[in-house]
């Protein structure tokens, strides 16, 4: 079977995602290998919905009676995309599009460089010509990839230790040996949580400096962020610290606890309540939920598709 016999399926989780939903299917329609869309709307309540029935009918929709999460969600996803004989799963956030080539590209180093189990195109700022901020943090220090731009030699691909799940390639293999996200993350950290469990069971991720995508990135300003978000990024972040396969879980407790109890006396001596009010409610819910983190953070060792 060659690369053009693939069967490639595209999973986007959507949530009031109207104004981007268009822009990142038509990217995917325009592709140059053919690719099966599967969305995932998480209970939106404005217009995604609709625009997705009346305009792409081609896509296969699954509507959730709420709103269970991006890790969740994707994993629905996931599942349905290797029930109908997947080769590989895009993996596209609704407000992130591709150029026409990029799909392929990422298809034809997987096919190259089989010990990548996770590709990520670049990221490009959706509104100008820039490498997105978020992403240049990933890449900026990998000294090979820095040196090779400036001299204007890129090789086809950049091992890295992670790039967030806005676009990524998985191979069917990757998957069924790893799974699909945690489903104890919510929002934020289940990427991060991936990309580690993917590196432990011998898989590398890689960046394909030739393929382009657009991502609408928000700020990634804790204090910037409403107090929900601060709450479920710190709740991630802190989750994601303990079920490290590679950290002893009760040492773990102990340490991470103790700087959760520093970073909340930094906030009240600066002032800063709503991080404090964060800091305080993300560290009850991970105290009352150390019994099911610590169920996760051993079942996380192990190879196959338990999460979905």
């Amino acid at each position: 079977m060659n690369s053009s016999d693939k069967k490639i399926f595209a999973v986007i989780v959507t949530w009031n995602g109207a104004a981007w939903i268009s822009e990142a299917i038509l990217s995917l329609q325009k592709s140059s290998v053919p690719i099966d869309i599967i969305i995932v709307d998480n209970a939106s309540t404005d217009e995604t919905t609709t625009i997705i029935t009346r305009e792409f009918q081609n896509s296969r929709l699954i509507r959730l009676n709420k709103n269970l999460g991006f890790a969740q969600a994707n994993n629905r996803g996931i599942q349905l995309a290797l029930s109908l004989g997947a080769d590989y799963v895009l993996l596209l956030n609704q407000d992130a599009k591709v150029q026409a080539d990029t799909v392929g590209l990422l298809i034809q180093a997987s096919e190259q460089h089989p010990a990548f189990g996770i590709l990520s195109p670049m990221h490009v700022a959706y509104d100008k010509p820039e490498i997105e901020t978020s992403f240049f943090a990933f890449i900026n220090n990998n000294v090979a990839f820095i040196s090779d731009i400036l001299l204007n030699r890129l090789n086809e691909i950049y091992e890295i230790e992670f790039c967030n799940a806005a676009i990524w390639l998985l191979t069917r293999a990757v998957i069924e040996k790893i799974g699909g996200f945690d489903p104890i993350f919510f929002m934020y950290g289940e990427d991060n949580d991936y990309c580690y469990r993917a590196r432990m069971h011998g898989y590398k991720i890689g960046i394909i400096p030739k393929a382009v995508a657009y991502h609408q990135c928000s700020s990634a300003d804790l204090h910037a962020m409403s107090l929900k978000k601060q709450y479920d990024k710190l709740s991630s972040q802190l989750i994601y610290l303990l079920k490290r396969p590679d950290h002893n879980f009760f040492f773990s407790c102990t340490g991470l606890f103790i700087a959760w109890g520093k970073r909340m006396i930094v906030e009240i001596i600066n002032l800063e309540i709503m991080g404090f009010i964060a800091l305080t409610a993300s560290l009850v819910l991970v105290f009352f939920r150390l019994r099911n983190i610590y169920r996760h953070y051993r079942q996380c060792k192990k190879p196959g598709r338990y999460w979905l």
